[in-house]
């Protein structure tokens, strides 16, 4: 940037050229010389220098107005000042275009106070815009004005500055000290700058917000007062140290006043001429990384705990060699912690002959082919003992590279306990055997002997229906042929002679029936179980109409079974159903499916009938086993039920009661949906 010379500088000059001036021309009088150095102190001037009339008109101007104004010098003179420049202010003055002058150009109102004052006006701004060519440049300038007196008239001296250059540096200056002033007030750190005596100079907003006020209400606290709360500055104030050493300190400190803790960097600031003059503090908030380390190192002092009381041995490994082991560890292996951590290799505790299987395991666990192994291998004692051992192992980390931590257990007794149960195991699986052999030859006679029984139940039931039908003929024609010669008693007597011959053919025949359950069966074939009660329900049709009863019966599966069978089952319990109804009340019966549970149904046969105590639950299915006496008015060999749980029980099932005196019946038939034989 082209130097200004100051007027002190251009009074100098004068007086030089003055000297000179007159040095040349000693003839010359005083006021030819004061004329001709003013005319060249015009000319030569750093800025533009120009003299106008009281009519605004430019009589003169210097060497610098004319190269500024891009114009020849005689295109300038005589000439309005509105013509050679323009005002850019909230008026348009000088560019306007008019012949006369402007009433509110900055230039011409000073021109007009110092025609009029007589006083002259020194740097004032004002900003001015050029004419050159089409183009109009803006401009800002100082502007000063002299009155001259002239032979003929009062001139004034128009002094023209361009200070462009620095308005725009000002201005760059001032965003960027407002760009400063932001980036103070917006940086999350809490900032304080302090001069020598303690004393707060400025803070930020973040600093301001943390003790409650705003900024401009810290200024000329002292730092120890405001933050601290205390009448002198704390031993471990850095600011403290820094006047006392001229350096930067980073320190921690906790501070409620600011509600937690702070990593604290100060700086010195200084003054060329006088050194030192303050410190700026930037204060980050470090509370929550505290928080964090002081549960990592609680959570570090309660692994240590755990670890040191473990029942299981803790180690941590880093290429081979333990960096730490707990008690329980160096224990086992019969060592002392300080000699497990002396350079011990893993190797040192393993036997030879397992060390390449447990080698091959790390070598995987460290490339990354597996994350976590467990192991089972011989580990050697101190002593040279032999024991076994269970390693759990991971890949962590230790002082930034990969390390294995791991848990060891002595399994010892557990490999012996199982070596004792594996000979116990043989030993029972060479029993297991032997019962086995023992139960199929007791099983095949126990099959042998139920076929001579069955055998036996149908030859006896069958060879017994003669006799009793012979008696039944004889007592019949007795009683036909002599009816009437036998007095009462006699007849009372025959009477029960034939009773008793007709219940035991009943019997007779509920045990034949019983017997041909397993002699006299049918192969399984798909049966319509809905078809198949249906002509169940036409069988009893007259004991259904005799009754009053009626049957309902829902939608029923196909079943595997054998279809003689499944039609004794049901029509013996609607037979029962029937049977067994309440006196004056017509019997209900319902049949229908009530589940499917994996391969098996459930059938539900309901009625309404007189029902019974369920402790007899299991009574009811046994043979010849009734819950009605003699003089009951339900007749019945107890048999009918002890059929149908022997019927279940051959196609894969079970058949039981639900009951209550008075409450109905309901049996429940459980089957095989599809049966393999």
């Amino acid at each position: 940037m082209t130097h200004k010379p100051s007027y002190e500088e251009l009074e100098k000059r004068i007086k030089e050229l003055e000297k000179e001036a007159l040095m040349r021309k000693p003839a010359q009088d005083e006021a030819d010389v004061q004329r001709e150095t003013l005319a060249r102190l015009f000319e030569i001037a750093p800025y533009i220098m120009m003299l106008v009339d009281k009519d605004g008109r430019v009589t003169n101007i210097n060497h610098k107005g004319v190269a500024f104004l891009s114009k020849p010098k005689d295109a300038l003179l005589g000439r309005l000042c509105g013509e050679v420049f323009s005002c850019v202010n909230s008026f348009d003055v000088m560019g306007c275009g008019r012949n006369a002058p402007c009433l509110d150009c900055p230039v011409r109102t000073k021109i007009m106070y110092t025609l009029e004052t007589g006083q002259g006006i020194y740097d004032a701004e004002g900003r001015l815009t050029v004419r050159k060519g089409s183009t109009d440049v803006a401009v800002d300038v100082l502007i000063s004005t002299a009155l001259l007196k002239d032979r003929d008239a009062d001139k004034v001296l128009v002094t023209i500055n361009d200070i462009t250059e620095r308005k725009r540096a000002e201005e760059k200056m001032l965003r960027a000290n407002e760009d400063w002033e932001r980036t103070f007030d917006a940086v999350p750190e809490l900032i304080a700058i302090l001069d020598k005596d303690y004393r707060i100079v400025r803070v930020n907003k973040a600093m301001a917000a943390r003790l409650g006020v705003n900024p401009a209400e810290c200024i000329g606290l002292k730092c120890y007062h405001a933050i601290h709360g205390t009448s002198e500055p704390p031993l471990f104030c850095p600011h403290r140290q820094l006047i006392g050493d001229g350096i930067e300190h980073t320190t921690e400190v906790h501070e409620e006043r600011l509600g937690g803790d702070f990593l604290v960097t100060v700086s010195p600031f200084f003054d060329p001429g006088s050194g030192l003059i303050g410190s700026v503090h930037i204060c980050r908030d470090i509370t929550e990384r505290k928080r964090a380390e002081n549960a990592l190192l609680e959570s570090e002092k309660k692994f240590k705990s755990f670890a040191e009381q473990a029942l299981v041995g803790i180690y941590l490994s880093q290429d081979g060699v333990f960096k730490y082991v707990n008690p329980k560890f160096a224990q086992m292996f019969g060592y002392t912690v300080e000699e497990c951590l002396n350079d011990m290799h893993f190797k040192n505790l393993v036997y030879t002959e397992d060390f390449s299987s447990v080698a091959e395991l790390a070598r995987m666990r460290a490339s990354g082919e597996l994350e976590f192994f467990r192991h089972s291998f011989r580990g050697l004692k101190k002593n040279g003992q032999i024991f076994h051992v269970e390693v759990y192992a991971s890949t962590g980390n230790y002082n930034g590279r990969p390390a294995a931590i791991g848990t060891i257990l002595d399994i010892t007794e557990r490999k012996q306990m199982e070596e004792a149960l594996q000979k116990s195991r043989d030993n029972l699986e060479l029993k297991v055997h032997e019962r086995t052999v023992e139960l199929k030859t007791y099983m095949r006679k126990l099959e042998e002997s139920n076929r001579a029984l069955q055998d036996f139940a149908f030859i006896a039931s069958h060879d017994l229906q003669e006799p009793l039908r012979k008696v039944t003929a004889f007592g019949n024609m007795l009683k036909q042929d002599c009816g009437s010669a036998l007095n009462d008693q006699q007849r009372d007597y025959l009477e029960r002679m034939l009773n008793a011959n007709r219940r035991m053919q009943s019997l007779l025949t509920g045990l034949l029936d019983y017997s041909r359950v397993a002699t006299s069966s049918e192969p399984f074939k798909q049966v319509d179980l809905s078809d198949l009660i249906g002509e169940v329900i036409s069988d009893l049709e007259v004991r259904i109409v005799k009754t009053g009863g009626e049957v309902h019966v829902e939608d029923l599966p196909v079943i595997s079974a054998d279809p003689t069978q499944m039609r004794q089952l049901f029509q013996n319990l609607i037979g029962n159903a029937l049977k067994f109804h309440k006196e004056g009340e017509k019997p209900v019966i319902s049949v229908k499916k009530a589940a499917t549970v994996d391969e098996y149904i459930q059938i539900v046969v309901k009625d309404n009938g007189i029902g019974f105590e369920e402790k007899y639950v299991d009574k009811i299915f046994t043979p010849f086993q009734r819950l009605h006496g003699k003089s009951s008015p339900y007749e019945g060999t107890g048999m009918g039920l002890a059929i149908c749980r022997k019927i279940v029980e051959r196609h894969g099932g079970s058949i039981t009661a639900k009951s209550a005196p008075g409450a109905g019946s309901t049996f429940i038939i459980t089957l095989r949906e599809n049966q393999n034989t």
